[in-house]
């Protein structure tokens, strides 16, 4: 109901991911052309993610990354948030439909958090077991996604201090 702010797609899978300012993150279908679900579990909204095979990492304003396996998904459905009106064939189909995509939260498919930054989260980028994110607070971080933890963290202000440094000496 608000701004797109990321979007990523799975190509040839047919699996899209979507953020927006109304803090949710929605899974879709491609094939089928609908919201199949809900990624929750981040405290502000996402402001970049990334999917690759099956799995999400999603950036937050909360300052936290979150990964996600979408082979483990489970749907569930939340209680009596739309009701279905009887009288009506086409209006009974269209609230399902609307009922499908506001209604559907994506379980166990949550694998943990990443939380070393201290500002928002505004870029990532992953390939098999390693991801950079890069936050508001300055910092580049690389993550070990077996272990689960930071290895590596770059300062970028005090790295652009160390270059300019270097460049004035030669």
């Amino acid at each position: 109901s608000d701004m797109v702010t990321a979007i990523d797609f799975d190509y040839p899978f047919g699996t899209m991911i979507s953020a927006a300012l109304d803090d949710t993150v929605r899974v879709w279908d491609l094939n089928v052309g609908r919201c199949v679900g809900f990624l929750e579990g981040h405290n502000a909204s996402v402001r970049c993610l990334q999917i690759e095979d099956n799995i999400v990492a999603t950036g937050s304003m909360d300052a936290s990354v979150k990964l996600w396996d979408l082979s483990r998904a489970r749907t569930t459905t939340r209680d009596n948030r739309v009701t279905r009106r009887e009288d009506d064939e086409e209006s009974a189909q269209a609230d399902d439909a609307s009922m499908a995509s506001h209604s559907t939260t994506l379980e166990d498919c949550y694998v943990y958090s990443l939380d070393a930054h201290v500002d928002e989260v505004t870029a990532l980028h992953f390939k098999g077991d390693t991801l950079i994110s890069g936050s508001a607070d300055k910092t580049l971080r690389q993550w070990d996604l077996v272990k689960g933890r930071c290895v590596q963290t770059l300062d970028v202000l005090w790295a652009a201090a160390q270059a300019s440094t270097l460049g004035s000496e030669t």
